[in-house]
Formats: structure tokens, C-alpha cells, sequence
């Protein structure tokens, strides 16, 4: 962006690391700078997020009965 704040922390993601993950999200505009639709990454974030949540509700399961024997 055009606005530099220097008492402000912002948080936020690489779109250049993004980009080799999520090409299609990644977007350059006219001077060459790179911008990222954060929408198509946080949908891609939440599936992980469920995935991982199953993940580790199978390994809690495995873990009582392994527990139980």
C-alpha cells in the first residue's frame, strides 16, 4: 500500500510464499507488487484446520485403547 504507520503492528501473509501453494491467489498489480485474496487462503487454511482436527481426534482414540489394554 501507499501508507506507512509506524506505531501499528500488522500481521499478515508473504503472497511470494503463498504463491508456490496457492498460485491463483496471488495477484500482481501494475508496479510489480504482489497481493494475496485472503479469502482463498483462509478457505484453504480451514480445510487444513479440519483435517488436522480429525488427525488428532483418531490418534486421541488409538490412544485409549492402547491406554485400556
Amino acid at each position: 500500500g501507499s501508507e506507512i504507520t509506524l506505531d501499528k503492528k500488522h500481521y499478515g501473509l508473504s503472497a511470494q510464499e503463498i504463491e508456490s501453494i496457492l498460485p491463483e491467489a496471488v495477484h500482481t498489480n501494475p508496479n510489480g507488487y504482489k497481493g494475496l485474496c485472503y479469502q482463498d487462503v483462509f478457505v484453504l487454511a480451514l480445510k487444513a484446520i479440519q483435517e488436522l482436527t480429525n488427525t488428532v481426534n483418531d490418534l486421541d482414540e488409538k490412544i485409549k485403547i492402547l491406554e485400556e489394554n
